[in-house]
This record gives structure tokens, sequence and C-alpha cells, in this order.
């Protein structure tokens, strides 16, 4: 398949001018046989993994941790927290003819 691969010229011309051995190609693995822009990707992937796992702008005291019955962990924002309010058209009107 990587040989196959348009997108990998490198690998293709190393075994054909025998720069790359049958013994040593066979042993490859598949991130050392991929393409640059294929290793480049998983690079960057590999650098994000878990930032999607951290919650900003939440102090430590306003979380709670729960394990279930499986001993995994839960984390969740304390439910007696003020929740952000969101204005609409219709509670600015509300608010200002109240006031007017």
């Amino acid at each position: 398949f990587n040989l196959k691969d348009a997108h990998n010229p490198q690998l293709r011309a190393r075994v054909l001018a025998d720069d790359l051995k049958p013994p040593r190609f066979v042993m490859m693995s598949p991130a050392e046989l991929a393409n640059k822009e294929l290793i480049e990707w998983r690079k960057k992937r590999e650098q994000n993994i878990g930032e999607d796992a951290f919650l900003t702008g939440v102090a430590l005291e306003d979380l709670v941790v729960k394990k279930d019955g499986k001993n995994e962990m839960h984390v969740e924002i304390k439910k007696d927290l003020p929740q952000p309010t969101v204005e609409t058209a219709s509670t600015v009107d509300l608010a200002a003819a109240e006031k007017g």
C-alpha cells in the first residue's frame, strides 16, 4: 500500500534505488512507512491529545468528582452554582419597560 501511495514518492524511490534493503523494508512499522503529510498530521494529533480533557474557566472547588460502580471517575460542575444568564431581545425589552 505505502509503495503505491502517490503522496509517498520518497519511499518508492528509496526501494527502487536500493537504499532501503528488503529485510529492513519488511520490518518497518506503519509509522516509518507513512508519507510525510501523514507523519506531520500524526505529530499534531499527538501534541493535541488530552487538551480537550481540561475544563477551563472553572475553579477546582466548583468541581465534584464521583466514582461509579465500575470504579470510573466522573467530574461534574456543582449544580448549586449560579447559571450564566443569556440576554435575549425580549429580556432586554422587559427590563427597559420596567425602568421606563
